[in-house]
């Protein structure tokens, strides 16, 4: 019940909170009333509820990389996750995943250690497909892009693709990868 009320009064702080910076800018409330009258209420909803089950299958995948023993709640890890990725928006860097994993080991008892690598290896898939569709997305739609940019562009979308084939087979032979490392250290 007193973290029921706590969570109410903190909403509440951060609401007023956000009213009273608005109310000190110059924001455009014109523009973003526009945006929301033009916005397509069927489209927003499915998006949002595609992103919602993105987050529930992060949560599945995260715990099917705990150590033997740890069976966590999957919509549970989706909402350290969520904790997680709201933190990287406040804190620069790693932030919200290191909060993540230690929030599951107080929460589940799940070493830190493990929990942040479950956590990491968990991400490894997703970066390789925003990797893989970034690549080639570049080189099949026609993008404007300002002159003088046009190599240093193709640079970039090629060192994409590479790195999505880096972690494609990170994620799939993490073994192959040890013994490279081991011969690169020892």
């Amino acid at each position: 019940m007193r973290q029921g009320i706590l969570g109410i009064v903190f909403s509440l702080l951060i609401i007023v909170l956000v009213v009273v910076a608005l109310s000190q800018t110059d924001f455009a409330t014109e523009e973003v009333q526009s945006i929301f009258e033009r916005a397509d209420p069927v489209m927003m909803g499915v998006s949002w509820m595609l992103m919602s089950l993105a987050f529930v299958l992060m949560g599945f995948r995260w715990r099917s990389l705990m150590p033997a023993g740890h069976h966590p709640s999957a919509l549970g890890l989706s909402s350290l996750i969520c904790v997680g990725l709201m933190l990287n928006y406040a804190m620069p860097g790693p932030f919200g995943e290191l909060s993540a994993a230690w929030l599951a080991e107080r929460r589940y008892r799940i070493p830190l250690s493990d929990a942040l690598a479950a956590a990491i290896s968990a991400r490894l898939p997703g970066l390789a497909t925003a990797a893989s569709m970034a690549c080639v997305l570049w080189f099949i739609i026609d993008l404007p892009i300002p002159e003088g940019t046009q190599t240093i562009l193709e640079t970039t979308a090629v060192l994409i693709g590479f790195s999505a084939v880096g972690l494609t087979t990170l994620a799939l032979f993490p073994a192959w990868w040890q013994k490279m490392v081991h011969r690169v250290l020892d």
